[in-house]
Formats: C-alpha cells, structure tokens, sequence
C-alpha cells in the first residue's frame, strides 16, 4: 500500500455508541501524537458537541460533515448502530462517505453489521480506488477502556497489516479472510455467547426446581 505515514485519522459513531468511541479514540489521540504524528478528525452525529471537548483539546477537530470528513481523511473508522445505518453513512448518495472519498482512503467499519453488506460496500469502495476492512469487535465498554478489544478483521491482509499500529491501540486484531469475512466470525461469536448464556439460565433453572438452587448460587 503507498499511504503517506502523515494521515488523517476520521472517525464517525451514532448514537449509544458514542461513549465507546469516544474511549477509543482517547487511546488513538495519545497514539496519534505521541508515535505517530496522525491527527483525528471526528464527526458526531447525534451527541453534544461538548463531549468532544477533551478531545479538541488534544488537537482533534470536528468536521463539519460527511463531505468533510471523507474529504481530508486518510483513514477513516465508523461504529454505529445497526447495518441500516452502516449502510447510510457509507453508501447513500446524499449521506454517505462513498462520494467524496479521496483515491486510496482506508475505511474500517467496526459496526457488529452483515457480511453481504460488508461485500457490497467492500466492492463499492474498490471502484473507488479505496480500501474497506470489516472488522466488528467484541468486548464491550470495559473492553474499550482497557484497550482490550477482540478484533475480527476481513478484507485485503496487506490493508489489514498496515492498520495493525492502530488496531493493537484498541485491543488484539485477528485476520479472519476475505471481505465479509470479519462479520461472520462477530456473528459466531454471538451465537456461542447466546448458546453459553442460554446454557446456564437452563442450568439454574434446573438446580432451581431441583431443590439444590442454593448451593448452586452459592459456589
């Protein structure tokens, strides 16, 4: 990949993601300018403004919108809700970053979103000469905090070995394949999370009409 060392970082979150990427992006900021030199530049949808306050003291800027964000972005994250919002803030027309891109952007997408989309917006990106990494985490808010993130990345593996200083910021990056490939492994891990979680409310339950509930809380 040929992208100037000197990047803009972009970042974009909805919502009740706020508080998580507004963690993150602490991390990133000392990093930026402690090892790096890269500056962020942050675009909030729905929050106060005065959130970002800490981190336009660190030398982030907030963009004044989508155009602006992908105009004088390098490197740009999102974290948002759900995949109808992924795909509204990537690939509307009137909305969305894909029009204003400049030739090879990185786009990361860390939304638990779907692999189809995930493809689509991967192949979008491609015409543009750009570059598109879905790579969902897992870890929640203190995950986030901690940077100890459990990452699951799909896409080029040259792309996904370039973000690896900014990824290792935030948590453990692992390198699941080819595009979409990222939000099948965060949909496997649901589901063994779901099957655990289901596994022992039946385990309870049972100790419960079992008469042995006590003891089974207890230990």
């Amino acid at each position: 990949m040929n992208i100037p060392p000197q990047c803009f970082i972009a970042a974009s979150a909805m919502n009740h993601c706020v508080r998580l990427y507004t963690r993150l992006h602490q991390h990133f900021i000392w990093f930026y300018f402690e090892r790096t030199g890269f500056c962020a530049i942050l675009l909030d949808y729905y929050s106060n403004p005065s959130k970002a306050l800490q981190l336009q003291s660190q030398g982030a800027r907030i963009a004044d919108s989508i155009s602006d964000l992908a105009k004088t972005s390098d490197v740009i994250f999102t974290i948002v809700g759900h995949p109808s919002d992924v795909r509204q803030i990537v690939l509307e027309n009137s909305t969305g970053l894909l029009p204003h891109l400049n030739p090879k952007t990185v786009l990361i997408d860390h939304t638990s979103s779907h692999p189809l989309l995930a493809k689509e917006i991967c192949d979008a990106v491609k015409e543009k000469n750009c570059y598109f990494i879905d790579a969902p985490i897992s870890g929640g808010d203190i995950g986030a905090r901690e940077g100890r993130l459990a990452i699951f990345a799909g896409g080029e593996d040259s792309v996904v070995e370039w973000l690896s200083p900014l990824f290792e910021v935030m948590g453990r990056v692992t390198y699941m394949g080819c595009r979409g490939n990222g939000q099948s492994c965060k949909i496997a891990n649901q589901i063994v999370v779901g099957g655990n979680l289901l596994g022992l409310s039946e385990g309870l339950v049972f100790a419960e009409y079992s008469g042995v509930g006590n003891t089974v809380r207890l230990n």
